[in-house]
């Protein structure tokens, strides 16, 4: 390397070092004004000697680095995020751009890059933002570059909030603490629709997920059995205040609401503690999960060509495990909360609703009248009797009084009006009444007082 450049240092390394070769200065002289060790002093007088004044210059000066991203690259760059990975953030872009073009390049040269030619990605700050915008409107004006440089204000203290909000309780073990919640976004093409979700807060693992168009019961309904069946009961689940969760008729001051909806009696009857809250940072694990999504997932639904609801939720669990791989912990069943369910999800996942019991013995159910059974005998039942109707998730009715479980069948006018002793044993092939006692048996009282004044617990 003839005739290479030295900068100060090595220029004053090689002044010490021919000084000492000549003489000039002692050995614990030039090791003090060089700042290097006694062998490392040697070894540079061996290199003084065999190259001269070019050994001190730093051996790839001058030469192009092996990883330098080319022009033709960064017009690359820029292309793919104008017309493919436009919602991308940049963390989330660099991923894209290792796996799917095979370009690796650091997250801080990513930044640069994006600053270098005024990119504002949908996550970037305000400050970002605003500085971005204030050099585009400088170079759109003509403006020298000398003078595009803004001045850095004197960074203030932060002031002091006098009421900070006081900071949650870390959830110890996995299925200590759930959080549910939906989200409504345009997850596909133009329309919003809404995202289901359950997240672990131990573990910050999505337990399970659904789309629907709307934020219905049906869409928790199947969320939650699929949560249950995979991993179990929570001790505490954590959600809004929609009436979904919570009946605004009976919520006490500790945001409790007894069985008033069809949830809370679910987790009623399997010993599940609810809590319903409208502060979001009550939940803040659901609501920051929501961002994480939005960032990751709307792009890789359009990747994929997902343009309806179906064809999301087939792949559903593959868009969960790829993020439950890259965020969150593995579940640790030393230190678990999570309770065995052995319950009956057909019975305990079905829709309950309240019936009357009329003059001729039967209940009115979806336009249809029908018999309360005992095996092959119907039950005369006084009438005017509040009687709770169970609708399983497979079809099935099935009628709950005084704790137990009685079949319902469909009557005609010949059932109806000529024959009410016995029926014909073939209307009950292949039925089965749910063997006693159910977890939901304990809340039936609660749940038959819904349209009466329960006291409300301070």
């Amino acid at each position: 390397m003839k005739g290479a450049k030295l900068n100060m240092k090595e220029k004053e390394i090689y002044k010490v070092i021919k000084d000492f070769e000549q003489n000039k200065i002692p050995l614990k002289l030039a090791i003090r004004r060089s700042g290097v060790s006694e062998r490392q002093l040697y070894r540079k007088l061996a290199i003084f000697r065999k190259e001269g004044i070019d050994g001190f210059a730093h051996k790839n000066r001058g030469k192009i680095p092996s990883n330098k991203i080319t022009s033709l690259q960064k017009n690359e760059i820029k292309e793919l995020y104008e017309t493919k990975y436009y919602d991308n953030s940049i963390l989330l872009f660099k991923e894209n751009l290792k796996k799917n073009h095979g370009i690796d390049v650091s997250y801080g040269w990513l930044h640069k890059f994006f600053m270098d030619n005024l990119i504002i990605t949908n996550l970037s700050h305000k400050k970002t933002k605003k500085r971005i915008k204030k050099l585009w409107w400088e170079l759109k004006n003509h403006t020298n570059k000398e003078d595009l440089k803004i001045e850095e204000q004197n960074p203030e203290l932060p002031s002091i909030d006098p009421h900070p909000h006081p900071a949650q309780k870390r959830a110890e073990g996995f299925g200590e603490v759930w959080e549910v919640d939906a989200c409504q976004e345009i997850w596909l093409s133009n329309e919003k629709i809404h995202l289901h979700g359950i997240i672990d807060v131990s573990t910050k693992r999505i337990i399970a997920a659904y789309f629907d168009k709307q934020e219905t019961n049906e869409a928790y309904f199947k969320v939650f059995r699929y949560a249950f069946e995979k991993y179990g009961l929570p001790e505490l689940i954590i959600s809004d205040n929609r009436n979904t969760f919570s009946s605004s008729k009976n919520r006490d001051y500790t945001t409790n609401s007894e069985s008033r909806t069809q949830l809370q009696f679910i987790f009623h009857g399997l010993g599940i503690t609810t809590k319903t809250t409208s502060i979001s940072q009550e939940k803040p694990h659901i609501e920051r999960l929501w961002r994480t999504l939005k960032n990751r997932w709307i792009p890789l639904l359009r990747e994929w060509n997902i343009s309806t609801i179906d064809e999301a939720n087939l792949r559903i669990n593959e868009l969960i495990n790829l993020y439950n791989e890259k965020f969150s912990t593995p579940i640790n069943y030393t230190s678990s909360k999570i309770t065995k369910y052995e319950a009956d999800s057909e019975i305990i996942f079905s829709k309950r609703s309240i019936r009357i019991v009329s003059q001729d013995h039967t209940i009115l159910y979806n336009g249809n009248k029908y018999f309360i059974c005992e095996k092959f005998e119907p039950l005369y039942i006084m009438a005017k009797t509040k009687i709770m109707v169970m609708e399983t998730v497979s079809g099935q009715l099935y009628c709950s009084h005084n704790n137990r479980i009685y079949f319902l069948r469909l009557t005609n006018d010949e059932l109806l009006y000529h024959n009410k002793k016995t029926l014909p044993q073939d209307v009950f092939e292949n039925t089965k009444v749910p063997k006693m006692p159910s977890p939901w048996h304990a809340s039936n009282f609660i749940f038959f007082n819904k349209h009466s004044k329960l006291k409300r617990f301070l």
